[in-house]
């Protein structure tokens, strides 16, 4: 399993435990980061993963951008880190 798709179905799990709804709609990879499009309890978001480990949230709800952001920090330090012990 790829560290995109552990941290996709860690991300989806928390985001299901928090707020209950969520719908994948796109996840585009491109050279140096990977773009993420979902619907969270009827709000559309975009986090941006850049290659070194930056993480960039958007939606009209600036409470639900920095939940999210740290959510997917931690995932994301989480699967990194396993990614290189393994």
């Amino acid at each position: 399993m790829s560290w995109l798709e552990e941290f996709l179905a860690q991300l989806l799990k928390e985001i299901k435990l928090k707020w209950g709804s969520v719908e994948l709609k796109l996840v585009k990879i491109r050279k140096n980061k990977v773009e993420i499009r979902m619907i969270v309890r009827d709000e559309k978001v975009k986090l941006l993963i850049y290659g070194n480990g930056r993480i960039w949230v958007a939606s009209r709800l600036t409470g639900l951008n920095i939940a999210l952001k740290r959510i997917s920090q931690r995932i994301l330090e989480k699967v990194r880190g396993s990614e290189s012990e393994g």
